[in-house]
């Protein structure tokens, strides 16, 4: 679906996530400012993972909001600078579907 939003137009892979989402990428070393969707998309972006700091067992059976998760991995300090190394950082892994809703370009999902 970001391919696709990259294919219309409507977004750019070498433009920052803040451009798109204000303020929602930020923390110890974590700046929307200087992660780009590309960086996100290539694993890249030396995000925090969220998952080494929830219990499996708390979230298993329940919905968690994304916006949530990102919190929590936002509350601790970046992997790596942002393009030097890669990592599967569990935020980068849902951030696509969670921006698809928030973006002002993104048509709405069908249904």
């Amino acid at each position: 679906m970001v391919l696709q939003l990259v294919a219309e137009g409507k977004i750019e892979l070498d433009t920052p996530i803040e451009t798109y989402l204000p303020g929602l990428v930020r923390g110890d070393g974590i700046d929307g400012h200087n992660i780009t969707i590309r960086q996100l998309l290539q694993h890249t972006s030396g995000l925090p993972d969220y998952g080494i700091h929830v219990n499996d067992e708390e979230i298993r059976y329940r919905y968690a909001d994304p916006h949530d998760l990102l919190d929590v991995a936002f509350q601790h300090p970046a992997d790596a600078p942002p393009g030097t190394s890669w990592g599967t950082a569990t935020p980068t892994t849902f951030w696509p579907a969670y921006s698809y809703r928030r973006l002002p370009a993104a048509p709405s999902p069908r249904r």
